[in-house]
Parts: structure tokens; C-alpha cells; sequence
């Protein structure tokens, strides 16, 4: 399952950044193209406007912890993706050598396939995202498979992307398992991801370029 993170004030940006308009799009609609385009079954957005985000077409998912920042948005779309009861898992086929979908799947070949409930996963971005990727979604699920595959059943409960040398953490993928112990952290009063992941075992995979982790908090920063 991907969510946007949409339940920010945009205080500094002075109106609601998920329905700025970024290359003729507003940019939460972006974030969702994105992750659909990584091969993401189910998108919901978490928090904002819902009557707005519901006339752009998309699914919307109240937030559990309003005002209390990423953290809660992140639980609770990992509380909808455990009460959904099957494993939400990304509609990509895993080749040996990378990431197909589509026609290219279906065509046969030597393959790994991302199925069953080890890839009860949860990939997030943020709504203000100014070029939302899905190369670095695709990259995520990859590391996620790859992981998955392992014996040793020590996988990796998150796995954020490194850009720029400092993990994203708002595009990270999430193990639905990493619920419990992200609500222990929330309870205790932590709400930075960065924050509640230390208690997680955490890998992290290295993505070049800068664009992908752009963001928008006020209006200089806009294109």
C-alpha cells in the first residue's frame, strides 16, 4: 500500500501545499501518480482536505492523531493496512537483474515475484514532494524483496532511501509488523519517523540525485 502524508498546517508555505499546482498537477495528486507508477496497487491519502482530495478522485484516509505530525500519519495508515486483513503488496515482478510491470511481466523470463505476506509493506511520501520518483519507489520494493528472500528472518523492519547522504524517512517503506513497536515510541511522545525507526531494524538503500527529495515548505521553494 503507498499513503501520502497530507495532515501538515502549511504554515510557512500560507495555503494548503497538497493542492498547489507543480508542472499542471497539484502536487498530492503527483505524489499518487508516483507511487501508482512504481507499480503500487492501493494509494490512499492520509489527512488533509477530504472533501478537495475526494473531488481530485482519490482515496482518503482520516488521520487517527491530527496536528500530532509524520509519525501518527504513518500509524495510521499502518493501522488500515493490518485491518485490511490480506497482504497489500506492490503489483511488480522482480527480474533478476531489475523491475518489470505491465506487458514486460506478463512476458515470462527468469523472475522472482512479490507475493504472499511477507510484502505486507506500506511506501509513503510526502504531498509536498516537488518531483515525486517512481524509480526510487521501485528501488524500495526491490530492497524489499531482496530481503525477504533472506533465511536468516532478520529482515529489515523499515528501509528508508539515503539522499544526499541523509535517509528520507518520508519516503520510506514500512513493515506492517513495525506497527507495535512505532505505537510504543508514539505513546511514549515521540513523532519524528527518524525518532520511533531507532527501535526498528533499519536498512537503507543509496539513491543518486537531489530532485527526488525535494520539497516545498514555503513559497520561495516552489518552481
Amino acid at each position: 500500500m503507498g499513503a501520502v502524508l497530507a495532515g501538515g498546517a502549511s504554515s510557512r508555505m500560507g495555503t494548503d501545499k497538497a493542492f498547489i499546482v507543480v508542472d499542471g498537477e497539484p502536487m498530492v495528486l503527483r505524489a499518487v501518480r508516483a507511487l501508482q507508477a512504481a507499480g503500487v496497487r492501493r494509494t490512499v491519502v492520509v489527512g488533509g482536505d477530504e472533501p478537495r482530495l475526494k473531488a481530485l478522485g482519490l482515496e482518503t484516509l482520516a488521520d487517527d492523531h491530527p496536528g500530532e505530525g509524520p509519525l501518527g500519519a504513518v500509524l495510521t495508515a499502518l493501522t488500515s493496512l493490518q485491518g485490511a486483513g490480506v497482504a497489500q503488496r506492490p503489483d511488480i515482478v522482480l527480474h533478476e537483474t531489475g523491475i518489470a510491470q505491465g506487458a514486460d511481466a506478463a512476458a515470462g523470463g527468469s523472475r522472482r515475484q512479490a507475493t504472499g505476506p511477507d510484502f505486507d509493506a506500506l511506501v509513503t511520501l510526502p504531498c509536498d514532494a516537488l518531483s515525486p520518483d517512481p524509480a526510487v519507489i521501485r528501488r524500495l520494493i526491490e530492497s524489499f524483496a531482496s530481503d525477504c528472500a533472506e533465511p536468516d528472518g532478520a529482515e529489515a523492519e523499515v528501509i528508508v532511501p539515503l539522499g544526499g547522504g541523509e535517509p528520507q524517512w518520508m519516503h520510506a517503506l514500512w513493515r506492517s509488523s513495525c506497527l507495535d513497536a512505532l505505537s510504543a515510541a508514539f505513546a511514549e511522545g515521540l513523532r519524528a519517523p527518524r525518532q520511533a525507526a531507532q527501535r526498528l531494524r533499519i536498512a537503507t538503500v543509496e539513491v543518486p540525485g537531489s530532485v527526488w527529495f525535494d520539497d516545498a515548505d514555503q513559497p520561495e521553494e516552489l518552481p
